[in-house]
C-alpha cells in the first residue's frame, strides 16, 4: 500500500517521462539569424591602395613646396601607376581564382571585362606623366602660363578622387565575388554605380589634360 501511494504521490514514472513533448530546437532558424563571417581584405590590397594614394599626395605636396614641379609629378604619378597596376592584378587574382585555374586567357578575359575604370585612371595618369616628361625643363623652370598651375591642381584633385573611387570599386567587386546571396547583388550594384561616376570624372579629366596641353604648347614662354 505504501509503495503504491509513493508512486502516486511522488510524481511520474518512466513512461510519462518518455511521452512528454519536449520542444525541438530549429537549427535552420538559428543558422539564418547568425551573422555571416566577415572576410577581411588581403593585406597586399591594403598596401597597394595606400601606396597609390601616397604617390598622388606626394605629387600634390612636393609640387607646391619644391621648385621642381615636373619632377614631383613624374616621381609621384609614376609611383602611383605601379601601385595601381599591382592593386588591379592582386584584386582580380583574389576575386577570380576559378578563372585563373582555367588558364591565363580566362584570367585576362575577366580582367578586361571589369578593369575599365582602372585602365581609364591609369591612362589619365600616364598622359599627365608623358606631358610632364615632354615639357620637363619648361615646367621645372616655371616658363609656363599661370593658368597651367590652376588647371593642373584641378586635374590632381580629380585624379585623387578617381583613385579613391577605383579602390572602392575593386573592393566592391572583391566582396561581390566572395559573398553569395543578396549581399553579392548589392555589392555588384554599388560597383556599377561607381563605374558610371568614374567614367564621368574621366571624361572631365581628359578635357582638362587637353587644356593643359594647349597651355604648354601655345601659351607658354621661353623665359
Amino acid at each position: 500500500m505504501t509503495n503504491k501511494n509513493i508512486k502516486q504521490n511522488g510524481g511520474t514514472d518512466d513512461k510519462t517521462l518518455t511521452n512528454t513533448n519536449i520542444p525541438s530546437i530549429n537549427t535552420d532558424s538559428i543558422k539564418k539569424q547568425m551573422p555571416l563571417p566577415i572576410k577581411r581584405i588581403p593585406y597586399d590590397l591594403r598596401i597597394f591602395s595606400f601606396l597609390c594614394i601616397l604617390g598622388i599626395l606626394f605629387r600634390i605636396i612636393f609640387s607646391r613646396t619644391a621648385n621642381e614641379y615636373a619632377t614631383a609629378t613624374v616621381y609621384g604619378y609614376g609611383f602611383s601607376i605601379l601601385a595601381l597596376l599591382g592593386l588591379m592584378v592582386s584584386s582580380f587574382a583574389t576575386s577570380y581564382k576559378d578563372q585563373m585555374s582555367q588558364g591565363i586567357m580566362g584570367f585576362f578575359k575577366v580582367l578586361l571585362k571589369n578593369a575599365i575604370p582602372v585602365i581609364l585612371i591609369t591612362s589619365i595618369i600616364s598622359l599627365v606623366l608623358f606631358q610632364n616628361i615632354s615639357f620637363y625643363d619648361q615646367i621645372n623652370k616655371g616658363h609656363v602660363a599661370n593658368e597651367y598651375y590652376q588647371f593642373s591642381g584641378v586635374s590632381s584633385f580629380l585624379i585623387l578622387v578617381q583613385v579613391c573611387l577605383v579602390i572602392n570599386y575593386l573592393m566592391d567587386i572583391l566582396s561581390s565575388e566572395q559573398n553569395k546571396g543578396n549581399k553579392s547583388g548589392i555589392m555588384a550594384a554599388l560597383a556599377s554605380e561607381l563605374n558610371s561616376i568614374i567614367l564621368i570624372l574621366s571624361a572631365m579629366n581628359i578635357g582638362i589634360i587637353g587644356v593643359l596641353q594647349a597651355i604648354l604648347k601655345y601659351f607658354s614662354t621661353d623665359g
